[in-house]
């Protein structure tokens, strides 16, 4: 998903909502092999907004598993360095 700085809030509440350009394409070819989870630092959403902003772009179809901020407790980066 692109950021875009000058919005604020949960990104499915977002005037503009975009998927970084090529997603879609990657995410057709690998969900046909392999499960895609999403992980994101965003402070603002829960798992409910997460997948309402995926649905926004048309990704939602592809992601299975959600990791997010809210529902694990830790950033990702934090989380990646207890693995």
């Amino acid at each position: 998903m692109v950021d875009f700085p000058n919005e604020k809030g949960p990104m499915y509440l977002w005037e503009n909502v975009a998927a970084v350009e090529g997603t879609v394409e990657v995410l057709e070819k690998l969900s046909k092999e392999a499960n895609c989870p999403v992980a994101t630092n965003a402070n603002d959403s829960n798992k409910v907004h997460i997948q309402k902003a995926l649905e926004r772009v048309g990704l939602n179809k592809y992601i299975k598993k959600m990791y997010c901020y809210r529902s694990v407790g830790y950033e990702t980066r934090k989380a990646l360095r207890m693995v």
